[in-house]
Formats: C-alpha cells, structure tokens, sequence
C-alpha cells in the first residue's frame, strides 16, 4: 500500500482536530508538522500535534524547523570560527616569541583577549544553543 502525506498547514484556518480529521478523511496517511513557535498562538502548543495527528490514526513523518535568522546565525557562526582562530594565533605567536619581556606583554595581551574572546564565544554559544530546539 503507497502511503501520502501532506502538510498540516494547507491554506484554511480551522482548527488543527478539524485539520487532522480532514487530511485523514480524504485518503491521506502522513502529515508534515511545523515545529517553530510562531504560529502558537494558533495552532497551540507544537507538542500535543504528534499525539493529535496519531489520534486520527495520522503518522507524522517529519517536522519542518523555523528557518528564519539562519543566515545570521552562520555569520556569528563565521565570528566564532574567526574569533576561535584569531585565539590560537595569538596563543601560538606569544609561545613563538622567547623575549621574556615581549613575551610577557604579548602573553598578557593573550590572556585578556582570551578571556573577552571566551565572554564572547559563551555569548554566541547562547545564540546557538538557546530555547531554539526546545
């Protein structure tokens, strides 16, 4: 037996048990399920979407996850990298260096640029990790 689907979501607000019932209805036997919050408001709690879809005797197939910001996020992901390596530089090139003098400013200039550079890779570590895949 050929199994379809369909995206829950297919142009008409009504409500998501009336949905599920509808798609189950008219032959199909996946459905695709939005997992962003954005439209919570509407459609409520993305969570209890599963269990309702298999209360109609749908199996849920996949889920779409929210897209938007994702090209900031590769940016701070691209400030990460570069801040990351712009660390190891400056730790190699403090070891290079066998001036106690030079290498005593230099490493100290390295233990302060590490520590902003651990502030600020803890803070996109927070942008990435957030509440997103909750």
């Amino acid at each position: 037996m050929n199994k379809t689907g369909i995206y829950y979501w297919f142009g008409y607000p009504i409500e998501n048990k009336e949905r599920f019932r509808l798609i189950k209805e008219v032959g199909f036997n996946n459905v695709l399920l939005w997992w962003g919050d954005e439209f919570a408001e509407y459609d409520g709690d993305k969570n209890h979407l599963p269990e309702m879809a298999r209360s109609f005797g749908l199996e849920v197939e996949n889920v779409h996850a929210p897209f938007d910001k994702t090209n900031e996020n590769i940016k701070k992901l691209r400030v990460y990298t570069i801040l990351s390596i712009i660390n190891i530089a400056l730790m190699s090139f403090a070891l290079l260096f066998n001036f106690y003098v030079l290498l005593s400013i230099v490493a100290f200039i390295a233990i302060i640029l590490r520590m902003f550079m651990m502030i600020l890779i803890n803070r996109l570590k927070k942008c990435f990790i957030g509440n997103q895949f909750e």
